[in-house]
């Protein structure tokens, strides 16, 4: 896991993070193929801050890919490519997958099919069976970058799809074998970015996106299955209960980032003010400081004041 937060160089873009593990690191490190500089610097309180400063401009063609194999028959992979012409015109794709079968063991109870009942005391070591999950997603996007007018501007789309078996219900002894949900997500997006957009040191990023969500809910198998994998015909479809059923989810958003330095130049304009409004504070504390001191003089001198005179009097 990392945290990063990004700055400002003449030349660099730069990101700081914060790394919490290794993996974190590497992490980063690949889904940022563009790294050229990686400086350290320890903390205070413990650890390393490290510096990673990327080329502000993207390469002309770049390409990464990487593969991993796990436990319960895991694979996960990646492909990352792109170009960028010299007239500008850019083109990324990035692809990923995630495959598991989760056939792990567990401690749970078996459904007897002749009986009808379960010996709650009695568990069985069991392989789940029916865990499948998977999903893929292709992103694509396409537009310009270095321009006069934008530095860079993407037009994008990402379609994604995934399906997951569904193996128990709320309580781990309830099984199932065939009920299952899968679905996919179609999502158009923008990209623009401009640094000094109309004026020195007005920085400007924009991005939208909108999706499409779609899921379906599948339960219509006609057997009842126990933690060996044993099925038992039943009199209706349906393993909880019968469904077939899709549902549609559509969403959007917007941000709109505008950023504006301030030039040598207004500080220098602005600085005669500051310095005015630093000497009336300054005396008008003066003041208050003079009139408590004031305050403060009558009020311990006052009862000798009366002593004195109630002794005249006399």
């Amino acid at each position: 896991m990392c945290l990063f937060v990004p700055s400002h160089h003449e030349k660099y873009t730069t990101y700081q993070y914060e790394i919490i593990s290794l993996t974190g690191l590497l992490s980063c490190l690949l889904h940022r193929h563009y790294v050229c500089l990686c400086t350290t610097q320890r903390r205070p309180s413990g650890g390393v801050v490290i510096n990673i400063v990327t080329e502000k401009q993207p390469r002309r063609w770049f390409a990464d890919a990487s593969y991993s194999y796990g436990s319960f028959n895991t694979h996960k992979s990646y492909v990352h490519f792109g170009q960028a012409l010299k007239n500008g015109f850019t083109y990324e794709v990035n692809a990923f997958q995630n495959y598991s079968d989760n056939d792990y063991r567990v401690d749970a109870p078996v459904k007897n099919f002749d009986t009808g009942s379960f010996n709650e005391a009695e568990k069985v070591r069991v392989r789940r069976f029916h865990d499948n999950y998977h999903n893929e997603t292709v992103v694509a996007k396409a537009g310009f970058t270095g321009k006069p007018w934008a530095d860079r501007l993407m037009v994008g789309l990402t379609y994604s799809h995934m399906y997951k078996d569904i193996q128990t219900g709320v309580r781990q002894k309830t099984v199932f074998g065939e009920k299952h949900r899968y679905g996919h997500s179609l999502m158009p997006s923008l990209e623009y970015s401009k640094r000094n957009l109309l004026v020195e040191g007005l920085n400007v990023v924009l991005t939208a996106n909108y999706n499409r969500n779609s899921t379906v809910n599948v339960d219509t198998a006609r057997y009842q299955y126990n933690w060996l994998g044993e099925r038992h015909e039943l009199n209706s479809p349906g393993e909880q209960s019968y469904q077939y059923t899709r549902s549609d989810n559509d969403n959007w958003n917007g941000t709109l980032t505008a950023n504006y330095n301030i030039g040598q130049a207004h500080l220098q304009r602005a600085l005669p003010l500051c310095r005015l409004r630093r000497d009336l504070l300054l005396a008008q504390a003066g003041m208050q400081r003079q009139s408590a001191h004031t305050d403060l003089r009558q009020s311990v001198y006052a009862p000798f004041l009366l002593l004195s005179r109630d002794i005249r009097k006399r």
